[in-house]
């Protein structure tokens, strides 16, 4: 029997967004791709490689925020040639706008719909030659406005806040026109060649289109009986497959013609499940306008038919008179699943999760438990065939819809115990895991006081998420504000996890999100912080508010204010080159912001446009931040007497030649780096996800080395014992003997195809004492040498 089901890969948790996955044999269909669902699929072991087409609901945040990601994931699969996405309009122009940063040679196929002749009728959609059927409904009320005031800090030049760039369309080829819609489609190469020189495309500004999906399976084939067959004359053997497909056959006398009907029972139609997107109530008043539902609603010709409606709606609308009234005269026998905010806030990350019960008995105040709590509950008017989906809820097809809870993650932190925990690392480790911890807590009691600098790391990994890291992002908290170094996909999800019920606080003083340069696992999850911190700003003033400074390279601008056209973000934003040197206006504008003595960035060796960060406050801490780079001398020297390097450190030492091509450090770089700083203490962050355990570190000066965990809290008094947990560290999770798992590496084709045109150049290789082999261990300093690497002309002013 044919395999079909649906599974929900995203409920609306901070860190995962509503999406669908349709399940088929050979066919894998997914509806909508928020922010955080790659991660979602890698922990959840879901293959991207057999998803053949993506449907858009809508073209806002919370459907496309996982696109960029997705994009890049299935276009590094060996057998990727293209992606097919269809949605409403506006999507080419979010896919044109991500021109600086996905740049891979697999072809997007774009198909936007909309509402064309008759607004209220729709055309039907065949895909994959019937594989699937599509009706959608595309509801498109009148363009939102924006009345909310910006308040600019003072002394903040507007100038430098402009949008550079000009609109112009895409060039487009339309294929035959669908009755009811325009079927438009695009096709787009994002090759690094091709991607820069696409334009950005004109949108419909404050459009609030979305899209309901009508969707009919194949029909069920009916069942072969081989009694029958065996009556009429009929032998087992090739006639019965030709039988099954419906075609007749001679029996084995050679004369009596046997049809398909006498020995194979009827088909049944296709089952159809229905994707409910209904945003406001405005919409609302569109869905029961459309004459589209009334061949699948009660009294329609394929009524019984429909099996699931599966409701994106939020609760504002979900909850409304209307909505019940329409939805139970509509289809009031039909499995209804909601997939919504009522939704359980529990873990999506379990391995994060679970570790954290471990590492938050080791140290409380480093490691604190992840955040999670329970969801709403449906109001007693929504009936028994009414339910709130969980992660990974299954809804099968093919003579069985009941729904499937085996696979529901449901996790919550209570079900994990120290105890049990600890019995079962020791019985695997075959250690003394629990008298090592005891030991640590002993000797190194953390010491609790104010801290003048506190550093949470929401993602230590690189290139993309993975089960134990997520990718770059590290909030910094001061007495005055906080300010987001890098802010990669997922960026918020983690940030709840860490301050749960304390984190509208945390973002109604967050003042500035700095992003180091323009690849995707950097900023991917921007957008989301800035709609967040602006729905806590509307809450406390909904009439004036000041939006976050987002200081980052030129092609990031570009991207924002397009990006600004399709859904309305508020931000002020900072070209990274003016903030070069230490004393500048905009500089000292960020000094009054945060208590800053010096704020500046500084050229680093590895993409064009990327920086690294010196931040020292009036209180005397001195931070750096190195972003992505080769050890680099200009950031050494501007480091000088750092209470605080945080260093890139993707690669093992044994990759120096790797880690040389992509521009990036190994372990012992990012540490000789530190020490040539005389940085008081160093921070490695960045590990490859090819990683995921304990890194082996060099033994010189070990005692000044932290290595960054996903969720890790430290402060200036932290950092004196945090070195201590090495021995510790290295036994819960050793190094393992496993071959490296191939991970996406961001700037893989771009470096191969720009490295003589947007990427520094090596002027010398680092000297090594052995620069053809894998790359030697950390020795002496004086046998190190010192890098002669710099940033080329090109990434210089």
């Amino acid at each position: 029997m044919v395999k079909a089901w649906l599974q929900i890969l995203g409920t609306n948790t901070k860190d995962s967004t509503p999406s669908i996955l349709l399940f088929f044999d050979t066919k894998r269909y997914l509806f909508n791709v928020g922010e955080g669902f790659g991660r979602f699929a890698i922990q959840h072991r879901t293959p991207l490689k057999s998803i053949d087409h993506i449907f858009l609901t809508s073209n806002k945040w919370r459907s496309i925020g996982g696109l960029p990601g997705t994009i890049l994931t299935i276009s590094d699969l060996p057998s990727s040639t293209s992606v097919d996405i269809t949605g409403p309009k506006n999507i080419d122009a979010f896919i044109c706008s991500l021109r600086s940063f996905v740049q891979r040679s697999t072809r997007l196929n774009i198909r936007q719909l909309k509402n064309k002749k008759e607004p209220f009728l729709s055309g039907l959609l065949d895909y994959d030659s019937g594989q699937l059927r599509i009706q959608p409904v595309i509801l498109s009320p009148s363009p939102s406005t924006f009345l909310l005031k910006e308040v600019v800090p003072p002394h903040f030049p507007n100038h430098l806040n402009e949008d550079k760039h000009e609109t112009v369309d895409v060039p487009s080829q339309s294929p035959p026109e669908v009755k009811g819609q325009e079927y438009k489609q695009i096709g787009i190469s994002m090759t690094s060649k091709n991607a820069l020189k696409l334009n950005p495309k004109k949108v419909s500004v404050g459009d609030r289109t979305t899209i309901c999906y009508i969707c009919q399976i194949p029909d069920e084939v009916g069942k072969f009986d081989a009694e029958k067959a065996k009556a009429l004359g009929l032998k087992p053997g090739p006639k019965n497959s030709i039988l099954k497909s419906g075609k007749s056959v001679i029996a084995d006398d050679g004369k009596t013609m046997i049809f398909p009907d006498q020995v194979v029972s009827p088909s049944k139609p296709g089952a159809i499940f229905v994707v409910m997107d209904i945003p406001s109530l405005d919409h609302l008043e569109l869905v029961c306008q459309n004459r589209s539902w009334e061949t699948y609603t009660a009294g329609g010709s394929k009524t019984n038919q429909v099996k699931y409606v599966l409701h994106i709606t939020p609760s504002e609308v979900l909850n409304s008179q209307k909505y019940h009234q329409w939805m139970n005269s509509k289809f009031p026998q039909v499995q209804h699943v909601i997939i919504n905010e009522v939704c359980h806030q529990n873990h999506v990350f379990e391995n994060t999760a679970i570790n954290s019960v471990l590492l938050n008995q080791i140290d409380p105040l480093v490691f604190p438990l992840q955040y999670s709590e329970l969801g709403g509950s449906l109001s007693t008017t929504f009936g028994s065939n009414w339910i709130v989906a969980n992660n990974l809820t299954k809804l099968p097809f093919y003579g069985n819809f009941e729904v499937d809870t085996s696979e529901e993650l449901i996790t919550h932190l209570p079900k994990f115990t120290y105890e049990g925990m600890i019995q079962n690392f020791e019985t695997s480790l075959k250690r003394p895991i629990k008298q090592m911890i005891d030991d640590f807590k002993l000797n190194y009691q953390g010491e609790v006081k104010k801290p003048q600098l506190q550093v949470t790391f929401l993602g230590t990994g690189s290139a993309s998420p993975s089960k134990y890291r997520n990718v770059s992002g590290i909030f910094v908290g001061l007495p005055e504000g906080g300010i987001i170094l890098d802010c990669g996909e997922g960026t918020y999800g983690q940030l709840y996890r860490r301050f749960g019920a304390q984190l509208k606080e945390h973002l109604s003083t967050l003042k500035v999100i700095w992003v180091s340069h323009l690849h995707a696992d950097h900023h991917s999850g921007l957008v989301r912080i800035l709609m967040e911190h602006r729905n806590v700003m509307i809450e406390k003033n909904p009439i004036y508010y000041t939006p976050l400074i987002v200081i980052g390279p030129d092609g990031l601008s570009n991207y924002l204010s397009e990006f600004k056209n399709i859904e309305d973000i508020q931000y002020l934003f900072i070209n990274s080159s003016h903030l070069k040197s230490k004393e500048n206006e905009l500089g000292k504008t960020i000094n009054n912001l945060l208590g800053m003595k010096e704020f500046y960035n500084v050229r680093v060796i590895h993409r064009k446009d990327s920086y690294g960060l010196v931040m020292s406050h009036q209180s005397g801490w001195k931070l750096v931040y190195s972003g992505d780079t080769r050890p680099c001398p200009d950031l050494i020297e501007a480091g000088k007497g750092a209470t605080v390097l945080i260093h890139e450190a993707t690669f093992e030492d044994a990759l120096y030649l790797d880690a040389k091509k992509k521009r990036h450090s190994t372990i012992s770089e990012a540490v000789d780096s530190g020490v040539e700083m005389n940085a008081e203490h160093i921070i490695l962050t960045h590990f490859s996800q090819r990683y995921p355990n304990f890194p082996v570190l060099p033994t010189e000066v070990k005692h000044k080395i932290t290595v960054a965990f996903d969720q890790m809290t430290v402060n200036e008094t932290d950092l004196k014992r945090t070195p201590k947990l090495h021995d510790l560290m290295n036994t819960l999770f050793p190094a393992s003997d496993d071959k490296p798992v191939p991970v996406r590496d961001c700037e893989e084709e771009e470096e191969e195809e720009h490295e003589h045109t947007t990427g520094p150049t090596l002027k010398k290789p680092l000297k090594r004492e052995n620069p053809e082999s894998v790359g030697p261990p950390f020795t002496d300093r004086a046998k190190r040498g010192k890098s002669n690497e710099q940033p080329s002309e090109e990434n210089k002013e």
